[in-house]
């Protein structure tokens, strides 16, 4: 497996996830796909998961587990979301954010153009 972890590193760079089948005895099958994720750290919330949607022109979405949300309901909430939209318009003009806990305080973002 160190082998394929080498392999990946190289030839994508992390992150990314490796799907490995072993064909025989000796011969092993290994794919990658680079992950467009990041952990990131946000504040203490009951939520989830987070999408941000930030359209060309318009007003932006929020959704807190799946559900419209308004944003500025609570201050943990609005400071999340102010951390969502400030890491997406570093990369695209329009997006659409999306964070999924992964423990206290530690979320895994994505953050795709529209």
């Amino acid at each position: 497996m160190e082998r394929i972890a080498r392999w990946g590193d190289a030839e994508l760079g992390r992150p990314y996830a490796a799907s490995v089948v072993r064909r025989d005895r000796r011969a092993w099958a290994a794919g990658l796909t680079r992950v467009n994720a990041e952990p990131i750290e946000l504040p203490e919330l009951a939520a989830s998961s987070l999408e941000l949607a930030s359209p060309p022109e318009g007003t932006a979405t929020l959704a807190v587990d799946g559900a419209e949300a308004d944003r500025f309901v609570e201050p943990a909430l609005a400071a999340a979301v102010a951390e969502l939209e400030r890491r997406g318009r570093q990369r695209f003009e329009a997006f659409v954010a999306h964070a999924d806990r992964l423990d206290d305080g530690r979320w895994e973002l994505t953050v795709d153009p529209l």
